[in-house]
Order: structure tokens, then C-alpha cells, then sequence
């Protein structure tokens, strides 16, 4: 399928293309997406201009793509990490998911976005995080979606638990891929 073809009726061709239309949300599918830099900023490597290294960056990357994968149940094919921008090659299959609880996705979510105090993960706070979570389901359903308690110290959206976190199946992570990835 082409984006031109997704793009339907009344698409400008030269504008971006809204998400609910690239993606198909009854079968899995591969995609290819890219990450780009802004403002000649580095990802990774040696910057010549300002002469920093940022090659830390690269293990960063890879392990935040690997817990997100696991956290999200999308499998990653393969990734690129360049200097300033990188490539993930990853499968989303939308009903792989939906035998998910509410506890498992609440759980998962709170792997991906933990509470966070002084730039450090509190544990501790994991549980109770995820009941606040479960706690405010009752708003989902109720208002469309969108909750009206924001839990403190995340750094993501709790109504985008319920979306989010039911994207694909297991994680090629948690097997271990062979030759998956680049360093």
C-alpha cells in the first residue's frame, strides 16, 4: 500500500500524513522509520565543529529502543545509528495485543515511562504508580479518553496507555535477534 493510496479523498499529496491514515490498525506491518537531528545538533560521534564526543549517546539509544520495544510489544528487525539521525526497521501488529489486560498494560506503561524524583527512577513508586493508573480507567471510558488526573513525576501521557501500550506482539528483544542492529 502507498501513501498516496492511504492518503484518500481531499489529501494534499505535498502535506504531511495525519498517522491514522499511514497506519493500518486491523494488520500487522513493517515499517521503516527514520529519526532525524535538528539545527546540525549530533546524535552520536565526534561533533568537528564543536570537537565533543557524543558516542555515549549510541548505548543510550539502543537501550532505551530495546526496553521500549519490550514496554510497547513491538518487534525491531534492525536499526541504524548514524551521527545525526537513525533508521528502525520494526513490526507493528495492532491485535496482538488486545488480549492484554488493564494490569498488564498499566504495568508495561510504567516500565516505559517510570516515576522519576531528582533524575532518578524511584522503584519504590512503581506500584503505586500503576494503581493511580488503574485507578483513573474509569475516566477513560467515561470521557472519551482523555483522563482529568495527570499522576506527578511521569514523563508521559496516561491516556496514551491505553493506546500506546497495545501496539504489537513480543518484542524480537526478549529472544534476542541475531545480527539485529548496528553499533
Amino acid at each position: 500500500m502507498s501513501i498516496d493510496s492511504v492518503g484518500g479523498a481531499g489529501h494534499d499529496a505535498g502535506m504531511t500524513t495525519p498517522r491514522r491514515l499511514l497506519i493500518d490498525p486491523d494488520n500487522a506491518c513493517d515499517y521503516h522509520l527514520v529519526s532525524r537531528c535538528v539545527q546540525r545538533a549530533f546524535l552520536c560521534g565526534r561533533d568537528p565543529d564543536t570537537g565533543r564526543d557524543y558516542s555515549h549517546r549510541r548505548r543510550w539509544l539502543v537501550d532505551r529502543l530495546k526496553l521500549l520495544a519490550c514496554c510497547f510489544g513491538i518487534e525491531i528487525y534492525a536499526y541504524c545509528i548514524m551521527s545525526n539521525h537513525f533508521h528502525l526497521v520494526a513490526r507493528f501488529d495492532p491485535k496482538a495485543c488486545r488480549l492484554w489486560s488493564d494490569d498488564e498494560v498499566a504495568r508495561r506503561w510504567v516500565d516505559a515511562f517510570p516515576p522519576i524524583e531528582k533524575g532518578k527512577v524511584q522503584e519504590e513508586r512503581k506500584p503505586e504508580a500503576r494503581e493511580l493508573l488503574l485507578g483513573i480507567r474509569s475516566v477513560w471510558s467515561g470521557r472519551g479518553g482523555r483522563p482529568t488526573v495527570q499522576p506527578s513525576g511521569w514523563r508521559g501521557s496516561p491516556c496514551s496507555a491505553r493506546n500506546s501500550a497495545r501496539t504489537g506482539p513480543k518484542s524480537a528483544w526478549q529472544a534476542g535477534p541475531a545480527g539485529a542492529g548496528s553499533s
